[in-house]
């Protein structure tokens, strides 16, 4: 994917409130998915003052949950997830086997998508080669504009 392209979906997902541009799912080499995951949270804030960003991978997601758990503040944790107008999640595929993640993460996409938040999702897979992920997270996912950062 050549960088016009990539600028011309990052602007259209700052500013557009279309659909289409609402849940963006990135694959590719993981510095390549990095790299478009810098770039929209900087093109969110830069182009829409005031716009509230959360940016996770997940690593330190299941780690956030994890503790919030253990110190008893879930619901301040989905709070604090649900609180922002931009969900931005990177590696996505470093879930897979972790059903209890797998099942909030599910939780927090149906949540953004349904109150026409936007939500963008990166990996080092397609959607189609997330072996070990729940179904029905794969299928959140391939409903997503998918774009795969490797292909010209």
């Amino acid at each position: 994917m050549d960088d016009k392209l990539t600028e011309e979906v990052l602007q259209n997902f700052a500013s557009n409130d279309d659909d289409i541009y609402r849940a963006i799912y990135v694959c590719g080499r993981e510095w390549k998915v990095e790299q478009f995951l810098e770039k929209a949270e900087l093109c969110c804030t830069q182009r829409t003052p005031g716009l509230s960003v959360r940016r996770l991978d997940g690593e330190n997601f299941q780690q956030k949950l994890i503790y919030s758990f253990m110190a008893n503040n879930q619901m301040l944790f989905y709070e604090w997830l649900r609180s922002a107008d931009v969900l931005i999640f990177g590696d996505l595929d470093k879930i897979q086997r972790f059903e209890e993640t797998q099942a909030t993460f599910y939780g927090l996409f149906d949540y953004y998508y349904e109150h026409g938040k936007k939500i963008i999702i990166g990996a080092n897979v397609h959607p189609f080669n997330l072996e070990h992920m729940m179904r029905r997270v794969i299928t959140q996912c391939q409903g997503c504009l998918i774009l795969n950062l490797d292909e010209d």
